[in-house]
């Protein structure tokens, strides 16, 4: 195994190879995956393949690593305004970063059903890295959502915790429920950001009498 000589490849043929494997690994589990089709569709033979990356497993976690990546590098940015303002622009840019990068968001989504015990402990610890940068980035985002809210007397700390938990379940059931299909959530965003703030609204102000 040789990545360093890989990474010193001009950026033309470095880039076919890792946009070959992406989409191989986009379109199929690690076990159906073929190398061959693979180094066909980067020009290269199997050989060098695997001169620079020793198997199928590293590569396919080499690749994993930088579609993960990729995903992350954009972070969206808190906006100012008021709560939903932010939670709407959050997700926005999130959905927006899977139209850009589709082939890396179904090759994350394929890699996160991955049952195959062959890559179990390096896509695992992987897709924990990539948990703590998305975690990062939604803190930030709901603190930055909360600095507009004005609470009732009590502990500050125990309801913007329960009010982030709730938050972040809505919000990820949307991301999930559309991650393979951005453009329909975008068709119908304003439907969906109007469910939202009726559900955050619940959580606000209360149901029970």
């Amino acid at each position: 195994m040789n990545i360093a000589a890989f990474e010193k490849l001009p950026e033309e043929r470095r880039s076919a190879i890792l946009e070959a494997g992406i989409n191989e690994f986009a379109a199929c589990s690690y076990p159906e995956a073929g190398t061959d089709r693979i180094t066909a569709a980067a020009g290269i033979s199997k050989g060098l393949l695997f001169h620079y990356f020793g198997s199928k497993r590293e590569f396919y976690l080499y690749c994993l690593a930088i579609a993960l990546g990729r995903l992350t590098a954009a972070t969206p940015q808190a906006v100012q305004g008021d709560m939903y303002g932010t939670l709407f622009a959050f997700m926005d840019a999130k959905l927006a970063q899977c139209v850009r990068l589709p082939r890396e968001t179904a090759f994350v989504n394929m890699a996160s059903r991955e049952s195959s015990a062959e890559i179990a402990q390096g896509r695992g610890e992987i897709l924990a890295r990539y948990s703590v940068i998305t975690r990062t980035q939604s803190e930030k985002m709901m603190n930055a959502a909360f600095s507009a809210l004005t609470l009732k007397d009590g502990d500050r700390a125990v309801m913007l915790e329960a009010l982030r938990t709730y938050i972040s379940a809505l919000m990820s059931k949307y991301l999930v429920q559309y991650q393979q299909q951005p453009e329909v959530f975008f068709q119908r965003a304003e439907e969906i950001k109007n469910e939202l703030r009726r559900d955050i609204d619940l959580m606000l102000y209360g149901i029970a009498r």
